[in-house]
This record gives structure tokens, sequence and C-alpha cells, in this order.
């Protein structure tokens, strides 16, 4: 081995191309020219191997303080290790397009690659020694613009910057260091201002920053990493993500690990799987941080807290949304399986719960809560929730808590936590008002008023078109805020506990054919037997009913369509054949019919004459009963239907709006049915043509018609055992509902 010192140098050249196992001393320098190379050499303290064009420097050894540089040429397998002390580092400098390829890099020694450079499957890492807390043995690469950096390894207290491309790069762990237990030691990748990286891969502690105007792609992360930039990546198990002012995080997936939107930060279009989660987090007042468009799936959990804005996401099966303290939500979507949480403070603005999808409003510290809730869908809030709930069809609220059968429902359930008939505020009269706005309450909606007994009501009345006011004995009081809720109509009902039912709903009525002759519907009780027709034997037979159910009705005046307005269906005595019905019948519009082996809904026979919508009506009573099995029974000599519960025990109609509570195995006409249900035009129409031509034979032309007026001041009514009744302004009626 040859030794160079101050002064003293070696020139690689065409002519002789090789320098090789020489010590390079202080001062010493070797130069390499094209096509000329420098092997096997040792560069020491101020010692330098100088590489000019095309010139190579080959595994070579360069010590604390020792130098190498190159231009355009390649520098491979060299060993560059520094000392603990930047100042006693060793350098490797590439000024041109030189290339670096499979340098060690370790300690503290410093790789400066030029605007055009290129390093590829280098090794930076320190050399396990042991030195004290305050210095920082780590090896160091500084890549300027158009440079590249790929399918490097950087382990523990490494550091790479680079304003150019980092590519298949692995930044390491670090194992546990006596001497050093902090968070340098781990291998941090820094894209800079005009950075791109793709595909690497930050494994669990090491670090990886994106800064402002910096670029991130497909790059697995498990480690912890920092953006100011644009990030697009996979984030798995234990990676950590902080997104800071300026940042954007799109299109990201993210496996069991966790990305944080912090103040002037963005997400979007990212996926959060099991074990994932997007925080959004702004603790700088005036900065706001956004999630949109990001899908989170089984067991994913998207956070917003304070400052943090969610908009647009879609919240699927298994996953959660959980708006925090002062956190918004505008128009999320909670699919089936999806849960929405929000906490105190929090807000939601349009929020859609799906079928299956559920929200709960857990303080009544909340801000202004606007939901559209679908059938299948539910919502749990709290009384003094401001804001709104727009409701779909088949949808079920709730005053306090439903039944714990309630997932058995079908319909959408929205509990309004917080209303207490009871609650002592003046003289022992109890008042809540419901501050949520409920919009579109029609379609089968329905709510149930729980630990509100129905004896207790005394009165419905409506302070206003929106508002509706259920007065107490006690003269307690809740009051509902329903859109249009004046013009509704209800009905008021118990369920099997005695809890009000307040709903819209269309029915029938009159007296049962039974064993020893007829009875009053309003007599029957769960147990008694009805005689109902077996019509594939055509014989009569005796079945117990299992359910009844009461209602009162107010029917809607000023709609203009008579079956969504709630009124009965009249059917004149002889409409159908003689003494068919025994005298006239009423009943609600989709109350069917039986004709020889078939129901037809009565809406279908509405001819005018012979049948038609009693306008005189108003107000009244309706009872509907429910036999072990579908059957065909007999009211007023009309074979007709018992109740079949598809769903709809508290519906009765395709157009209403409820408050009920009613779970169990819903049936169905192809399975349950004792006869199939017709409304084909082709089979319906020659018994619709039948039943007009009777109207004609018995002289019937018209019997639906405007009502008259009267100035007799001694106008009452007389029924038809004589009692004379007067000063009714609303005419009610017991009927019946099958």
């Amino acid at each position: 081995m040859v030794g160079l010192i101050s002064g003293q140098y070696k020139i690689a050249s065409e002519e002789n191309p090789l320098v090789e196992n020489y010590n390079v001393g202080a001062g010493g320098v070797i130069y390499v020219q094209d096509k000329a190379y420098a092997e096997r050499n040792h560069v020491f303290m101020s010692g330098a191997i100088s590489a000019y064009g095309t010139g190579e420097v080959n595994s070579n050894n360069v010590y604390s303080g020792g130098t190498i540089t190159i231009d355009s040429g390649k520098a491979i397998s060299n060993n560059i290790s520094g000392a603990p002390f930047f100042d006693n580092s060793a350098f490797l400098i590439v000024k041109g397009k030189g290339q670096l390829i499979g340098n060690t890099i370790q300690d503290c020694a410093v790789v400066s690659l030029g605007n055009n450079g290129t390093a590829t499957s280098n090794i930076l890492a320190d050399s396990d020694k042991k030195y004290s807390y305050f210095t920082n043995p780590g090896a160091m690469l500084y890549a300027g613009s158009s440079s590249l950096v790929e399918y490097n390894s950087l382990g523990r207290r490494t550091h790479v910057y680079t304003t150019g491309k980092a590519n298949y790069n692995s930044i390491t762990s670090a194992a546990y260091d006596y001497y050093i237990a902090t968070s340098t030691l781990s291998g941090i990748l820094v894209l800079g201002s005009g950075a791109s990286g793709s595909y690497n891969t930050i494994y669990a502690n090491g670090s990886f920053f994106v800064s402002r105007g910096g670029v991130a792609t497909s790059n697995t992360i498990s480690g912890n990493t920092s953006v100011f930039g644009q990030f697009n990546n996979n984030i798995s198990r234990g990676g950590t993500v902080d997104i800071l002012s300026g940042g954007i995080a799109q299109s990201n997936n993210i496996d069991r690990g966790n990305l944080t939107v912090n103040s002037g930060g963005s997400a979007s279009y990212n996926m959060i799987n099991s074990g994932g989660s997007l925080n959004i987090l702004t603790p700088d007042i005036g900065q706001y941080a956004f999630a949109s468009y990001n899908t989170v799936n089984a067991d994913g959990d998207l956070y917003v807290g304070q400052g943090g804005v969610s908009q647009f996401n879609y919240i699927q099966s298994g996953g959660s949304l959980t708006i925090g303290r002062s956190g918004q939500s505008r128009n999320d979507i909670i699919f089936s399986g999806g849960y929405a949480y929000v906490l105190k403070y929090g807000s939601v603005d349009k929020m859609t719960i799906k079928k299956g999808g559920a929200i709960s409003v857990n303080s009544n510290d909340v801000g202004t809560t606007n939901l559209i809730v679908e059938q299948g869908g539910s919502a749990i809030i709290s009384a003094t929730t401001p804001g709104y709930i727009q409701l779909t069809d088949n949808t079920d609220i709730y005053l306090e808590d439903p039944s714990s059968n309630q997932a058995n429902n079908s319909n959408a359930v929205i509990v309004i936590k917080g209303v207490d008939p009871y609650q002592s505020i003046i003289n022992g009269a109890g008042y809540t008002s419901v501050f949520t706005e409920i919009k579109n309450f029609s379609d089968n909606a329905q709510i149930n008023i729980y630990n509100l007994q129905t004896s207790r009501v005394t009165s419905v009345i409506y302070p206003d078109d929106d508002h509706v006011t259920f007065l107490m004995k006690d003269n307690a009081r809740i009051v509902l805020h329903i859109d249009g809720v004046k013009n509704l109509g209800y009905t008021l009902s118990s369920d099997a506990n005695g809890n009000v039912i307040y709903e819209v709903c269309f029915l029938t009525g009159t007296l049962i054919s039974v064993k020893n002759g007829t009875c009053p519907v309003e007599q029957l009780k769960i147990g008694d037997t009805v005689t109902t027709y077996n019509w594939q034997k055509k014989r009569r037979a005796q079945r117990k009913i299992k359910w009844i159910g009461k209602k009162s009705i107010v029917v809607k005046q000023n709609e203009q369509e008579k079956d969504k307005a709630g009124y009965p269906v009249r059917i004149l005595k002889d409409a159908l054949a003689k003494n068919i019905p025994n005298k006239d019948l009423l009943i609600i519009s989709e109350h069917c019919l039986f004709f020889k082996d078939k129901f037809i809904p009565v809406r279908m026979l509405i001819n005018g004459t012979t049948i038609f919508y009693d306008t005189s009506i108003t107000a009244y009573d309706y009872y509907h009963i429910e036999t072990e099995e579908h059957s065909v029974i007999i009211a007023d000599g009309v074979l007709t239907e018992s109740y079949l519960d598809t769903g709809n025990r508290h519906s009765f109609n395709q157009e209403k709006k409820v408050i009920y509570t009613s779970f169990g195995k819903y049936k169905n006409w192809q399975q349950d049915g004792v006869a199939p249900l017709i409304t084909e035009r082709q089979i319906v129409e020659p018994i619709y043509h039948k039943i007009e031509k009777r109207a004609k034979t018995l002289g019937i032309f018209k019997s639906e018609q405007s009502s008259s007026l009267t100035t007799d001041n001694d106008f009452h009514l007389v029924t038809n055992t004589g009692v004379v009744i007067r000063e009714k302004k609303i005419i009610t009626m017991v009927m019946l509902c099958l």
C-alpha cells in the first residue's frame, strides 16, 4: 500500500487507467480522468479522490474527513464512513450526471447529489457504534432537482433530502439503542418543494416528510409521515401520517394505519379500511381541515374534531363517523351497517341515513342536526337538538327508547331522547318542546311517544300549521315541530303498553259474522272466534282472533285526493248482489274484497254510484282484527279479508303518517295470503263493469255528490234507534279495519 501526503497526487488517465491500493492522507489527491478508474484506495482526513468526465471511483474506503468527488462518472461499491460529529464527516459529492451505485454510507457521512445525479441501491446506515446522546452518527444524502434517488435503503438515524425524485426506497425501523433511545433513531426521507416520491416503503418507526410543493404517490407507510404537500399512498399497519397546513391527502388506502389532517390540510377520495382511521383536527383557531369524498369501510373510522369539516363522505357497513366537539358534517351518507356519532357541540347538515344506517346524537349540547332518514335508517337524537329531520317512506320516530326489537323493523327508526311528560316545571305540570323540525312527515312515516299513556291525553291541538301539542290531564304537554302537521289529520291510539300512538291512517268498519250470528267489531276481543270462509273447500270455519287494534281518525279535508285525505269508501246495500252487503259497508280504499278465488282492492271498484268515497264523514273510530292465519271473513254480509301484517300494522294504506311501534316477522301476499291479490286490469275490469251494470239495474246513477248547506237552526241527526244528536260539528262513526 503506497501513501500519498500533502502536495502529492496520482493521476489515472487513458494511458494509465487504474490507480489502486493507495492510502490518501492529508493533502493527498488522486485525480481520475475520462475512461480511468480509482479502486481499492483508502482516503483519510483531508485526503481526496477527484474524478472528471466519465472517470469512475469504485470499491474505495473513505474515512472521517475524506472526500470523493465525481462529475459524470460512477461511484460504485464505495464505503463512506464518517465520524460522530458533522465537522469530521466523510463526503461523497456528485457534481454532474454522476451515478452512485451500491455504496455504503454510514455514521455521519454526507452525500451531495447534484441536480442531474442518480443514487441507486445504496445503503445509508449507522455502524452500531455507541455514541453519546448529543451526537447523530446517521448518514445523510442531499439530492438536487432533476436527481433520482431509488432503490436505496435508509437505516436508523439516516436522512435523505431531495428536491428531485425518490422511488422504491426502503426507510427501515430502528432497533432500541441504549445510548440514544429517541425519535432520531428512525430513517428519514424528506421530499422538498418540487420533489416527488413513489413506491417507497416506510417501515415501522421510519419517517417520511413531504414538504409544501412535494408529491408522494403509491408509497407504503408503516412508519411516521408529515405532509405539507400532496400525498397518495398506502398507509399500513402502524403507519402514521400527519397532513399539515397546505397538505393534500388524496386516494390513499389506510389499512390499520392512521391519517391525521391538521389545520389547513385536506383529505379526499381515501379508503379507510379495517383498523384504519382518518382524523380531522384543527388546533389552530380560524383554520379548517377538510375530509371529502372518503369511503369508510368495515372497522374503519373517520373522526372530525374541532374546526374539522367532513363532507360528502361515505360510511359503509361496519364503518363509523364521529363528529366531535365543534366538528361539522355536511352531506355525508351513512349506508347500511354504517354508524355516525355526534358528540357534544358537534353539528350535522344534510346527512343522509340510508336503509340499515344509523346515527346517534349523544348530548343535548349539540349544534344544528339536519338529517335525511330514508326507509330502514335510524337516528337517536336529543329533544333539544336544533335542526330538522327529513323523512322518507316508512320512518318510525320514537320519543324516548324504542323496543329492544327495533333492529327487526324494516322501517326507519328515529329516537328523540329527553322527552319527559312527567317532568315538573310549574305547579307539577311538565312541558317538553322537541326542538327538531320533522320534514316530509308522510308516506308511512311513524312516531311513538314512550312514557306517555294514552289515558293521560285529554286533547290534541295545533298552535299553528307546523306544531302539534298533546295536552295531559295534569296540564303537562308535549310539543312536536312537524311541517304542515295541522293539515295532515291524525289518529290517536295505544301500543301494547298503553303508550300514545299518534298517526294518520285509512280504515273501515261494521258487524262481523261469528258462530252464532254477528258481533259489533268494537265488542270483539283477542281469543274470540270469527266465521271465516274456506274458498278452496267451499265451507265456513271458525278462527281465533290473535290481535285487535283501535284508532281514531280525523280526515284531511283540504287534501284534494280523497284516498289520501282519509275518506272511507261506502259500499251501498245490495251493491254487489242481493243483500250483499246487507247494509251499507264502510271500508278503506286499500281494503280488499273477495271474489271467487281472489282479492281485489276496493279502490279499483269505485264507480261513484254504489261504491264511492263518503265525504260526509270527517272523523271516526276504527278497528282492525288479525286472525291466526290470513282469512276470508264476513263483514255486513260481504266476503273480505282479515288483517295481514306486511310491515304496515299501523299504516293500512300507502299514503299515511304514523307514530307507533310494531316489530316481528312480516308477511307477504305471495306466501301468507289466503288468496292472491289481483290488480291486473284485464281481470278487475269485468268485475267493475258487472257492479256498474247492477247499479243501473237498481236505478242508482249518482251517489257521490257535494255536501248541501242548510239554514235550519234546529238541524240535528236521528240515529236508527231514535236518538237525537244536536250541535255536533264532526260526524263520528265506528268503523272496521281488517
